[in-house]
């Protein structure tokens, strides 16, 4: 989600437009919070937003915070800089620092299975991707669904996904704060009432990737095949 001509926009923007429209319920986007881990943590205490909108549910937030059903999902990539050199896995970024959003599920799991990694910890994508177009961090791994459109959106024409991550795919619903269980009701009918084609419609506005070395075109297809039969098996 990003602010265009002053307006909210994104993947999750389009799907929650649809489901107001669908349900008569009136949100309001706030874009200007300090952090994903500040928005988190007073999502759980019920202190901030009521819901995060791009959410992954991982057994432990599902323990403080009711999800949706999941309505996107995404393999994680690489990214570098256009002039870094080779990288083809997770394993070769030893010994590199990598910049990470703090709490997101990429910094959890590169913290407690890749000790070989030095993190660089910021508060949110665009300080992260910017930290790498600057040469302040070898490398980023997001979903390829989001990140090259946010890459894009930031002006960031120096960076491009490198390959493949081993890291598990990024699965996308709507995290609601604990006590609005009628919420959730409302956003999974709403969710559940937009035509397969039209959820497809929206995912397809916003993916765009641009492939550079490091990658072979049978593994580009591969993975294009991936992403499509994700978002299908999601619809």
């Amino acid at each position: 989600m990003a602010l265009i001509d002053g307006k909210p926009e994104g993947i999750a923007v389009d799907f929650i437009n649809e489901i107001s429209e669908r349900t008569g319920v009136k949100f309001h986007f706030v874009m200007d919070s300090p952090s994903f881990s500040s928005d988190l943590k007073k999502l759980i205490t019920h202190t901030g937003p009521d819901m995060i909108s791009t959410l992954m549910p991982t057994l432990e937030r599902q323990k403080q915070i009711l999800f949706t059903k999941t309505y996107m999902s995404s393999p994680r990539f690489i990214f570098t800089r256009d002039d870094a050199p080779f990288v083809a896995s997770v394993e070769m970024l030893f010994g590199k620092e990598i910049a990470v959003v703090k709490d997101y599920v990429v910094h959890n799991n590169l913290a407690e299975n890749y000790p070989g990694i030095n993190l660089q910890i910021y508060n949110n994508n665009k300080q992260a991707l910017k930290a790498v177009s600057l040469g302040k961090a070898f490398a980023f791994i997001g979903d390829i669904m989001s990140v090259p459109y946010m890459i894009n959106e930031y002006g960031l024409k120096n960076l491009k996904v490198v390959a493949p991550s081993d890291l598990p795919e990024h699965i996308t619903a709507m995290g609601i704060r604990n006590d609005w269980p009628e919420l959730r009701s409302i956003m999974n009918k709403g969710l559940i009432a937009i035509p397969a084609a039209d959820k497809a419609a929206i995912i397809n506005k916003w993916s765009s990737v641009r492939f550079d070395y490091g990658i072979s075109s049978k593994d580009i297809w591969t993975w294009i095949i991936i992403v499509n039969i994700a978002v299908i098996g999601i619809i």
